[in-house]
This record gives C-alpha cells, sequence and structure tokens, in this order.
C-alpha cells in the first residue's frame, strides 16, 4: 500500500500549475501558486524541498516544465514572460518574453531525440 499525500496551498491562493520530476533518488511535485512562488515538494518527506520566488513583476507563474536532467525548469508566466531557473543552484538564470505578452498556459519539450543528427 502507498499512501496519498495531501498539501496546503490555501494560504496562497489556487494552485496554477503542477510538474513532477524525479531527481537523483527522491521524487519532486512543482507547484505554482498564485501567491507568485514554486514550491519543490518532496514526496518521501512530505514537505517543500526548497521554493523560488520569481519576480512578480513579470506574473503569477502559470506553467512549468522540468528538463529532462532535472537540472532546469521553465515557468510561464501570467505576463508572457518564459523564466529558466537553474534547480542546482536554485536561481532564475535567463527570462524573456513572447511577443503577444498573453499568459503562458502550458510548455512542452521538443523532444530531445528528435534533436540528434543523422549519421
Amino acid at each position: 500500500l502507498t499512501g496519498v499525500r495531501s498539501f496546503d496551498f490555501s494560504s496562497e491562493g489556487s494552485v496554477l500549475g503542477m510538474e513532477h520530476c524525479v531527481k537523483g533518488s527522491g521524487s519532486l511535485l512543482m507547484v505554482s501558486t498564485q501567491g507568485g512562488k514554486v514550491h519543490a515538494m518532496d514526496l518521501r518527506q512530505k514537505q517543500a524541498a526548497f521554493v523560488l520566488c520569481p519576480e512578480l513583476s513579470k506574473g503569477f507563474p502559470c506553467s512549468i516544465s522540468v528538463g529532462n536532467d532535472t537540472n532546469w525548469m521553465v515557468v510561464g508566466t501570467s505576463r508572457g514572460y518564459f523564466v529558466v531557473f537553474d534547480l542546482r543552484f536554485q536561481l532564475d538564470v535567463n527570462w524573456w518574453r513572447h511577443p503577444s505578452m498573453c499568459e503562458i498556459t502550458s510548455i512542452h519539450q521538443y523532444p530531445s531525440d528528435k534533436l540528434r543528427r543523422p549519421g
């Protein structure tokens, strides 16, 4: 039997995005909230492994995509920004804004096997 984990983010408003990733031997659930934070919840310990706080001037974090190597993460915001985080150091390392300046509702990675050159 496995237990069900529950986390309470009600003090930060609604949950806007989630993504699960396996990092090393751990299992993290990345959760973005209306309060403007991204929580990395350790599913084994039932507590936050770390919390990222993107600049609120760029909007609320709405969507999340974690890199296949789990070293980086991209957050899409309500104001059309993409913010790249280095998860090893828990720092935002780059950002840019979509020309439409609209909310980024989802982020999907291009399959890495498509990037390989033939030969």
